[in-house]
């Protein structure tokens, strides 16, 4: 197999292993005759849900949308054409729900081509559930599932599209940069890891850097700090944004740094914060750095960005980054 990997992968067991929002594969096709199939063969591992699902695209093309349910999985893609074909498969549901490993893949009526490493730019994404897409298909719903996550309807990925860029994502619901409120864990901890887990380092480097990361800092800021703490909580807030931009600026010399914020509503107190880090990243670094502001939409499930607000996202995103 001759695949080109999208986002965060790692060889576990001679197999490919991945789990990231938004990791996956690419390959091409040569065929034999006007139509040929293939057969994927992926192992799903799933937690908190029974089923995940992957995104296949022909040619750029949105051809599908697979459920994986827990253990072997086979997905068969026809294709009825006599010229060379690209193959995408990507994972849309998130990190901690699930992963999946690449058992093989087979052709019939064909053969593997060989796609050349990727020229585009890489960009990559720092978020929490806005970036996976929880619950971006579910209007108004009242609570998560795997059906209703979709990181393809995201700003990143959108983001990502639109600018015919690579891209890689670290990304899980309910973290927090600096204030856990649902998870123990801050994200500092997942950042080099390719499942929240096993130990993993981009080997490319980043041409942009997005950081969506406030959410679960404002709910753990209002809902569980007194407010006697709360000048010490803004504090370790800045202190953490400033460590995290940092990091990225030194494992990735020369990226562009994207600071996003309120996608969710947010309170002016970390607004405020997030506008102060921007200012000292500016006088610290000669990269480009730049500050995007979302317009809040909670239309999705559990209160979260539905398809629309991510679309509007990434429209604002694109165009930050083309200027």
């Amino acid at each position: 197999m001759k695949l080109r990997l999208i986002g965060r992968h790692i060889y576990k067991d001679s197999k490919d292993y991945f789990s990231f929002s938004g990791s996956g594969f690419e390959f091409e096709v040569v065929p034999f005759k006007n139509n040929f199939s293939i057969t994927l063969s992926l192992k799903s591992e799933l937690r908190e849900i029974t089923a995940q699902y992957i995104n296949v695209y022909i040619n750029d093309e949105f051809y599908s949308k697979e459920k994986l349910v827990s253990g072997d999985n086979l997905v068969t893609i026809k294709v009825n054409s006599s010229n060379k074909t690209t193959i995408r498969v990507i994972k849309v549901n998130e990190v901690y729900l699930s992963t999946i490993t690449v058992n093989d893949i087979s052709i019939d009526g064909g053969e593997f081509g060989d796609l050349p490493e990727s020229n585009k730019k890489l960009i990559g994404f720092f978020g929490d559930s806005i970036t996976c897409g929880y619950g971006v298909l579910d209007y108004h719903g009242v609570c998560f599932s795997g059906e209703s996550e979709d990181f393809s309807k995201t700003y990143a990925y959108l983001t990502a599209i639109g600018l015919n860029m690579d891209y890689t994502v670290v990304s899980r619901s309910g973290i927090s940069l600096a204030l856990p409120i649902y998870i123990d864990k801050k994200f500092k901890e997942y950042i080099n890891t390719v499942d929240m887990i096993s130990e993993y380092h981009e080997t490319r480097k980043l041409d942009i850097a997005v950081i969506n990361l406030v959410t679960n800092d404002d709910g753990a800021y209002n809902l569980n700090t007194k407010d006697e703490d709360k000048s010490q909580a803004l504090e370790t807030f800045e202190k953490e944004y400033i460590s995290l931009v940092d990091s990225i600026i030194k494992d990735n010399p020369g990226v562009e740094v994207v600071m996003c914020y309120r996608l969710l509503p947010i309170c002016d107190d970390l607004i405020n914060v997030i506008k102060k880090v921007y200012e000292k990243i500016k006088s610290r670094y000669s990269n480009i750095v730049k500050i995007v502001e979302f317009t809040p939409n909670s239309d999705g499930a559990n209160g979260h960005p539905y398809i629309n607000g991510q679309e509007e996202a990434a429209k604002k995103l694109i165009e930050a980054i083309k200027e």
